[in-house]
């Protein structure tokens, strides 16, 4: 049997080998491929651990294991709270079967899997919307209306929670660095934010204390290589029985409400601040999320939509006919701190989006270039300011408090870095 320590390297090997070779391939064929081989690694690192060598045949410790519990042991990832790896015994998956409405298809056999909890009580959800998000009685609300309720929480969250990858890029090259909950929801309480895995996985933890009815999807940016690149929410039933809305505060555009997806093949058009916005229905239940191009200016052909006389690029892809767990994300979230080059968009640039006096506003560190913008209705009026290093710290010290100043240093200096190893 193979020692923990080689699995390890080994799994390591495989996925970087497989990684570059995957770089020549098409977006589409990249991310089925890194997928099965994600997917590969783990059911080596299982077997490995049960006492199974590479040929497929059992050793004498895995088999003294089985024949102590008839059904087979599996590892389970660490528990987001303690830390400690839990062994259970391996269920048959459950499969059910709905019969929502969607678009013109029915949503039918999406995978059920076991999940984990969030550590986040009530009065803790209570908490954070009245003293974060500075929402008066926000159950007041609530109850007099859900859609309104659910509306002033994602234009406070967008106000209050900024969207950054400074943890991230931070820490990334953090020995034995892994993001749990508990880490994930003091960011939270502490107005750090951080990207849709933690942002969105805590946002529905608040929606179930609340009594909402939601579940995660998974969603891709054009050129993805990894599949379920952003986590997004879906709400059933807040408007009529089978509804569907898209909620998504945990994402790098202003999204101030919860979108209804029942229209036909496209939605009403949105206008958030800066965002020119709307929705269209693809293949096998992918809904597009498009921002307005104007006159003049070109886009891939392969990401633009044509509609009425009107162009729109495809910014990101939701999949909200496949239900996925809060277990899938958070193994999906260490595995791209554990391997950074299979996400690599996530450390290549620096930045912090949130609402600021009615403006969208934008600090950035991208390619060699420190920048400071705040987004109007109007694209024209959009203001640019260049910083220096020394101008970006300073300012992400006196304005974003929240953030050491030591650690806002490591992140500029570990972004240079990955970009040196990875030639970005």
């Amino acid at each position: 049997m193979l020692k923990q320590g080689a699995t390890t390297r080994i799994e390591e090997y495989l996925r970087q080998r497989i990684f570059s070779n995957c770089l020549a391939l098409t977006g589409k064929t990249q991310a089925n491929m890194l997928s099965n081989v994600l997917k590969a690694s783990r059911l080596f690192s299982t077997a490995s651990t049960q006492g199974i060598c590479c040929s497929g045949i059992q050793t004498s410790a895995g088999h003294a294991q089985q024949s102590k519990n008839k059904s087979a042991i599996v590892s389970s990832p660490p528990c987001p709270l303690s830390g400690n790896v839990i062994q259970r015994h391996r269920k048959p998956a459950k499969v059910y079967h709905t019969c929502q409405r969607f678009g013109s298809s029915y949503v039918k056999q999406t995978r059920e899997t076991e999940d984990i909890p969030y550590p986040l009580t009530d009065d803790e959800a209570l908490y954070f919307l009245e003293n974060i998000l500075k929402i008066s009685q926000p159950l007041k609300l609530l109850k007099k209306d859900r859609v309104e309720f659910l509306n002033v929480f994602l234009f406070q969250m967008n106000t209050y929670i900024p969207f950054n990858n400074i943890q991230f890029v931070g820490r990334v090259f953090d020995k034995d660095y892994s993001l749990t909950f508990s880490e994930g929801k003091m960011a939270m309480f502490a107005q750090q934010g951080s990207t849709c895995l933690t942002i969105n996985l805590f946002t529905k933890a608040i929606l179930d204390s609340l009594g909402y009815k939601a579940f995660h999807i998974g969603a891709n940016n054009p050129g993805d290589i990894t599949f379920d690149s952003h986590v997004s929410i879906i709400i059933c039933d807040l408007t009529f029985q089978g509804s569907l809305h898209l909620v998504d505060p945990g994402m790098t555009r202003p999204f101030y409400e919860a979108i209804p997806l029942d229209f036909s093949e496209e939605s009403k058009i949105y206008q958030f601040n800066y965002l020119k916005c709307k929705l269209f229905k693809g293949d096998h239940g992918v809904v597009h999320l498009c921002t307005f191009i104007p006159e003049g200016q070109t886009a891939t052909s392969p990401t633009v939509i044509e509609s009425k006389g009107m162009s729109w690029k495809i910014q990101i892809s939701y999949r909200p006919h496949l239900k996925r767990s809060r277990e899938y994300f958070y193994q999906k979230m260490n595995k791209i701190l554990g391997f950074p080059s299979i996400m690599p968009d996530v450390f290549r640039s620096i930045g912090i989006i949130t609402r600021r006096d009615g403006r969208s506003f934008h600090l950035m560190y991208q390619d060699d270039l420190f920048s400071l913008r705040y987004m109007h209705k109007d694209p024209s009026q959009c203001e640019v300011f260049v910083l220096t290093k020394e101008e970006f710290i300073n300012f992400m010290e006196k304005e974003f408090p929240q953030f050491p100043r030591s650690l806002v240093e490591k992140a500029v200096q570990n972004k240079i870095l990955f970009n040196n190893l990875y030639g970005i």
